[in-house]
């Protein structure tokens, strides 16, 4: 019987088939007439009988289906993540991807006021810490410092000296954003508590999204 209500159940998705093994083995003598009948039949009207009972059950049992989109959504911010093209002639470098990290900080620590730098501007001279900064009323709780380039162990103080001395030297997080980053380099980071994301870490992120 168990392996009736795992046909039904599993194979045929009916899964609101009634399962109640004990009432099945236990509850016999109160089916004496029934299975007095069955065993009269012949082999070939058991066969029969057996049909029109699993056809009874196809057909008032609903099948459960698994709800399909086609085609399926699309992955906006992948496709951005991945497509976009990161410098126009007449822009900056790094002002493309400084509003894709931006966006992306937008939506992890929505509860936070953000504040953004210009690009190629230190953030020291505006009285600042990173790329972009996050407030929870006066009190600074994230710094973000975005790197559209390579960081690698040649130059992770150069570019990201400063996040590693936020990190160390206030209560703040320290959230240095890369195109990509060296495994050296990442350990250099990490070491001085400075959260780490590149372009991998991002996408596996927003597959979820």
């Amino acid at each position: 019987h168990n392996e009736l209500i795992e046909l039904f159940r599993e194979d045929l998705n009916r899964t609101n088939f009634p399962s109640s093994p004990g009432h099945h083995t236990g509850e016999w003598e109160r089916y004496d007439d029934m299975l007095e009948l069955a065993f009269r039949l012949s082999r070939d009207g058991r066969v029969a009988a057996a049909q029109e009972l699993f056809d009874l059950g196809l057909e008032r049992l609903e099948s459960s289906e698994y709800e399909r989109r086609d085609p399926p959504f699309e992955e906006p911010f992948l496709k951005v993540l991945r497509d976009y093209t990161r410098k126009a002639p007449s822009e900056q470098g790094g002002s493309a991807y400084q509003a894709l990290c931006y966006g992306y900080v937008k939506a992890e620590w929505p509860h936070l006021s953000l504040r953004a730098s210009k690009v190629r501007t230190g953030s020291s001279r505006q009285q600042r810490y990173g790329d972009i900064d996050g407030y929870h009323g006066p009190d600074l709780m994230i710094s973000v410092e975005a790197k559209d380039r390579v960081i690698d162990e040649s130059n992770v103080s150069t570019e990201l000296g400063t996040m590693m001395k936020v990190a160390q030297n206030t209560t703040e997080i320290a959230i240095a954003i890369c195109t990509e980053v060296g495994p050296e380099a990442r350990k250099t980071l990490e070491d001085t508590d400075v959260r780490v994301l590149d372009d991998g870490d991002l996408a596996r992120q927003l597959r979820f999204w």
